[in-house]
């Protein structure tokens, strides 16, 4: 058998944020994606799974607050941002990847969502000397805020309901 190595090398600067080639020697095809490069000097963006049924509550420019898996809320809080952008059609998940294994994880099965960018305010929650940097690939919780009401508002729109008013 007869084989050929050849040296890729990207055309920017950055950090690998997925790699598709599993095996030293592996053999790919002309025009086959095997890695996704974040160049170094991106703006931070983190990407939220939507259901279908909450899409018509969102809109771009909304605030939400977010929770870090790996950067426990009772010690450094919540990371605030906005929505930056909402994808137009929904997404049908692959069945190897991320999403869909955190859409299974949900209960939610493989069923198709929307993409919601989110654009944090900052990249490191908690004060002080307390803090933890965000990095590629960490998972989280985000709770999109759709609508803002004092809480007087809140006892009267649900007076009216129970008075039918």
């Amino acid at each position: 058998t007869f084989s050929v190595f050849s040296s890729i090398t990207a055309t920017a600067d950055g950090i690998v944020s997925k790699l598709n080639l599993r095996n030293p020697g592996q053999t790919v095809r002309s025009g086959e994606e095997i890695a996704q490069i974040v160049p170094g000097d991106a703006p931070l963006k983190i990407k939220a799974v939507v259901s279908p049924s909450d899409i018509g509550k969102l809109a771009e420019g909304q605030k939400v607050h977010m929770r870090v898996s790996a950067c426990p809320y009772p010690d450094y809080g919540t990371l605030k941002g906005l929505v930056s952008q909402i994808s137009e059609d929904t997404i049908k998940p692959q069945s190897n990847g991320a999403r869909a294994s955190a859409l299974s994880q949900k209960g939610r099965g493989a069923s198709a969502f929307y993409e919601v960018t989110i654009s944090p305010e900052s990249h490191v929650l908690g004060k002080g000397k307390n803090q933890c940097s965000l990095q590629l690939g960490m998972e989280g919780r985000a709770d999109i805020i759709s609508r803002e009401e004092t809480v007087l508002r809140f006892l009267l729109r649900k007076a009216r309901l129970v008075t039918d008013l």
